[in-house]
């Protein structure tokens, strides 16, 4: 993207914009805002219609710029979906986890924080299951990143067929299998993560799937009475 936004900006404030309960950054690279405090302060005090406003970062943050106060304001601002990245190798471990307990300090549970994981690209399959296997250790979600090059004016991937590179990209150090298998792991691992469990089979997940939906209906029954009470 640096060449497609080269020069870089910023806002100084954004509260006269807020005008929804959920508003989603689309910036590349958030946290390197020089007036990221005073956004979040205006974040943690914002309202719309008497109600808090909660947000969410699509591209995540960036967890070298990440400080303990950040990680508080973030938490306070109602950040969900809290994303970080894990770019390169499993030696960088030590760097993710404690961008993690940062934001395990600041308030957010283990399971709701998420890495990005870029795959099928220089890091090989068992370099990956390392990262994969950590992840599951710390208690957190993967949201897995398929790599592709930008100048490939196709891509017909199919999670269910056998597959060459004349289907999709497939990097010289990964195949069709160790992509496919890669992918099922990590949302096999996110299930049990996400609801607590401590193996994954079809049947705990169709059980975890259907108290998400009865907690989602309670929920919105929940705002729904407390907005018609106010």
């Amino acid at each position: 993207t640096w060449k497609i936004e080269p020069k870089f900006t910023y806002k100084k404030s954004i509260k006269n914009e807020v005008c929804s309960n959920r508003i989603i950054f689309y910036d590349n690279n958030l946290l390197a805002n020089p007036y990221i405090k005073d956004i979040l302060t205006e974040l943690i005090n914002a309202k719309q219609n008497g109600r808090v406003v909660y947000s969410e970062s699509q591209c995540g943050i960036d967890g070298r710029l990440l400080t303990p106060e950040v990680a508080k304001l973030l938490k306070q601002a109602r950040l969900l979906n809290t994303r970080i990245a894990w770019d390169h190798g499993y030696s960088q471990r030590r760097m993710i986890k404690k961008q993690i307990d940062m934001l395990v300090d600041a308030g957010y549970p283990a399971k709701d924080i998420y890495v990005f994981m870029i795959y099928n690209y220089e890091q090989d399959y068992y370099e990956m299951l390392k990262k994969l296997r950590q992840c599951k250790r710390w208690g957190v979600q993967i949201t897995d990143c398929r790599y592709r090059p930008l100048n490939q004016t196709f891509d017909n991937y199919n999670p269910r067929e056998r597959q060459t590179n004349e289907d999709y990209y497939i990097h010289p150090k990964w195949t069709d299998r160790q992509i496919k298998l890669f992918r099922r792991k990590v949302r096999q691992q996110n299930i049990m993560i996400r609801h607590g469990f401590s193996f994954y089979s079809k049947e705990l997940e169709r059980w975890g799937a259907k108290r998400r939906e009865e907690k989602i209906y309670k929920d919105i029954n929940n705002r729904i009475t407390g907005y018609i009470t106010q």
